[in-house]
């Protein structure tokens, strides 16, 4: 077992250790993220709360829509130079 575990992270590290255009801007989002997740999240969880889903659903759809709209929020803050210095 414990070969296996060791072959998988060699190989995960071999593909997934470089960094690329997608690493980057998620990298360079990330403290972006940390300040605005958590109230994003406030807002969708009371925007779920009159549909019928079930509590799995609304956890997914808001943990989902919470870090896209995190990063994506933070993706046009950061393009205001002013922004850039702060987060």
């Amino acid at each position: 077992m414990l070969r296996v575990m060791c072959r998988t992270h060699l190989l995960f590290h071999r593909r997934v250790s470089g960094t690329n255009r997608l690493y980057r801007i998620l990298s360079e989002n990330s403290y972006g993220v940390y300040i605005f997740h958590l109230p994003i999240l406030v807002v969708y969880q009371y925007a779920l709360d009159g549909i019928e889903l079930g509590p799995f659903a609304k956890f997914i759809l808001a943990a989902i829509l919470g870090v896209v709209t995190s990063y994506a929020l933070t993706y046009v803050l950061r393009r205001f130079a002013v922004m850039r210095k702060v987060i």
